[in-house]
């Protein structure tokens, strides 16, 4: 196998412990532990970009198990960033096991595309992530907007060639077919 995607299997699974620590960090610091799940959080989302950046570089179109569950990976740490912020009292319990149990539904009773309803899923964690890591510490937000702007330079072009056009075919798509559904319904 290639370097190139050894690479990014390693980093791929580096976001294993990364969930774990922000679980953790929610055990014993709470609401004290905001700012390291902000950066937690960033860490995970760079090493996202890396894990695609050098899968894509290595010879050979052909995934590695590991590369075609890199969703699964990306929703574990969302998950458990979720689990950190009803730790830390950020997120009630009730609204916290809601937000799963909602997503849940959406999951079992849709056949959209996965990454529509990953992003989805992902966003309003993500963004009350830095809004509680901000309001605690305002500097968050400034950091946050300066990471937003490298990583637009490094990935924005392909995020508005191949990434956005992608995910909003996959959200038309997802429309459409629930659409049809509702049609054949009536």
């Amino acid at each position: 196998m290639p370097w190139q995607k050894q690479l990014a299997d390693v980093l791929t699974l580096s976001r294993l412990p990364c969930a774990l620590a922000v679980i953790a960090l929610g055990f014993s610091q709470g609401r004290d532990g905001l700012e390291a799940a902000w950066l937690l959080l960033l860490l995970a989302a760079t090493i996202d970009t890396l894990d695609g950046y050098f899968a894509r570089l290595a010879p050979g179109a052909r995934k590695t198990w590991i590369g075609s569950h890199d969703l699964f990976f990306d929703l574990l740490f969302s998950t458990a960033l979720l689990f950190y912020l009803v730790l830390a009292g950020v997120v009630g319990p009730y609204l916290g096991a809601l937000y799963l149990a909602g997503w849940g539904i959406v999951i079992v009773a849709t056949d959209s595309a996965a990454n529509v309803r990953a992003i989805a899923f992902q966003g309003p964690i993500y963004l009350m992530t830095v809004w509680a890591a901000g309001d605690a510490n305002p500097r968050v937000f400034l950091w946050t907007a300066l990471w937003l702007a490298i990583m637009a330079l490094f990935g924005g072009r392909r995020f508005l060639t191949v990434r956005l056009p992608v995910l909003l075919r996959d959200l038309v798509a997802s429309v459409h077919s629930g659409s049809r559904k509702n049609d054949k319904s009536r």
